[in-house]
């Protein structure tokens, strides 16, 4: 009801009529109505078909769904929506969605609902008429506060990563690495998400994220050098960090393969680190931590 702007008069049977606030609901949904006295010979005949038109302006809605009271219920939607998502009792029968928009199909028959063509008006089936409703929801498209939210939940994840690989060259290398340093290199990482979060507001998100990377991966790949004593092994960090975070992005921006994409990266990692990993001996290492 809030979302309605505009609503003409209602021609039926050759008159017009005006909508009102509808004085009970239909599947704990508001109406709105028309009284129509179907006994009087001027407004309908038993057993006759009386077309009806009307026309409705919707504003600040997310979707649009319809409610099958009829036998045999037929609808067409379509709009310039490239991001259509079909939800509800009843899927589309026909279809089809591109960059210009989508059109779609129903077809619902009373045989397909949980109740008859009459019902008495109550919460129990109030409730159940409702379920039965079908239609699209306008599905909105990762933005930028929706990249920044999908970026902090691979966030532990790839610090994670980070902290591992920094720990294998440790290892790998011979290299006794302090607590506080480990420290530093993670301050370094989660002040990533503040600064793109604070960049995309401003540029945009794509440049924010590549300020953002290169800014960090600059930062440990010189710590590491540093701290490792070897400027080979800082740019190799640096190159697996500014790996790691176009893999990020790629999670983050894909809409549709993001978790196939997580998963064969994180199958990919596991099986890196056995491999590196494969000629350490962790007993002799932990006896000599």
């Amino acid at each position: 009801m809030r979302g309605i702007r505009r609503v003409s008069a209602l021609s039926f049977a050759g008159a017009q009529f005006n909508f009102g606030p509808g004085d009970a609901d239909v599947g704990n949904v508001s109406t709105i109505a028309v009284p129509l006295d179907l006994s009087k010979p001027d407004v309908a005949e038993p057993g006759e078909n009386y077309p009806f038109e009307l026309g409705l302006t919707l504003a600040g809605t997310q979707g649009l769904h319809l409610l099958p009271l009829a036998r045999h219920t037929e609808a067409a939607l379509a709009a310039p929506w490239p991001d259509p998502g079909f939800d509800g009792a009843f899927l589309p029968a026909e279809r089809r969605v591109d960059a210009n928009g989508f059109q779609a199909s129903w077809q619902a028959l009373d045989l397909n609902r949980s109740f008859g063509q009459h019902w008495q008006q109550d919460a129990q089936h109030g409730q159940t008429v409702g379920t039965a409703a079908f239609g699209v929801t306008l599905y909105q498209p990762v933005g930028v506060y929706q990249q920044n939210e999908r970026a902090g939940k691979y966030g532990v994840l790839f610090i994670g990563l980070t902290f591992v690989a920094f720990f294998l060259f440790e290892v790998l290398q011979k290299l006794r690495v302090h607590p506080v340093q480990y420290l530093l290199i993670g301050l370094a990482l989660t002040t990533f998400y503040v600064v793109l979060l604070a960049l995309s507001e401003q540029i945009g998100f794509a440049w924010a994220y590549l300020a953002a990377a290169a800014a960090v991966v600059v930062i440990v790949a010189g710590y590491a050098a540093a701290v490792l004593r070897s400027r080979r092994t800082g740019l190799s960090l640096g190159a697996l960090l500014a790996l790691v975070y176009a893999l990020l992005y790629g999670l983050i921006v894909s809409e549709q393969y993001s978790l196939l994409m997580g998963a064969l990266a994180l199958l990919a990692i596991v099986a890196a680190l056995m491999y590196l990993t494969r000629k350490v001996d962790w007993s002799k290492l932990a006896t000599a931590n």
